[in-house]
């Protein structure tokens, strides 16, 4: 992942932009898990449903941008995104929060 923000008004956004880096020989799944916390830990935070991607054969890097509407809520401030894929990437999956206050 490589940012999240948050923009507040009337409905609150969080955008996050994910870039996947492979070598193109075979498609891949992207999932995507928005969450909101009291911290910047998805452990224990309210999760949207998960969310797929599929990143083609051929190509050797695919970015996503993604955009999360809400209204804030007392006491769960943070709002993340988690990310995994499938084949798994060797760093695993990746989790990046932004304080939406």
């Amino acid at each position: 992942m490589t940012g999240i923000t948050c923009a507040r008004g009337a409905s609150h956004k969080a955008v996050a932009t994910v870039v996947v880096r492979y070598d193109g020989s075979a498609a891949g799944t992207l999932r995507l898990t928005w969450w909101r916390g009291a911290t910047r830990n998805p452990q224990g935070a309210a999760t949207t449903a998960q969310q797929t991607a599929t990143f083609p054969k051929g190509a050797t890097s695919y970015t996503l941008t993604d955009t999360y509407t809400f209204t804030s809520g007392v006491g769960r401030t943070y709002v993340g995104l988690t990310v995994s894929s499938a084949p798994a990437a060797a760093a695993g999956e990746s989790s990046m929060a932004v304080d939406c206050r």
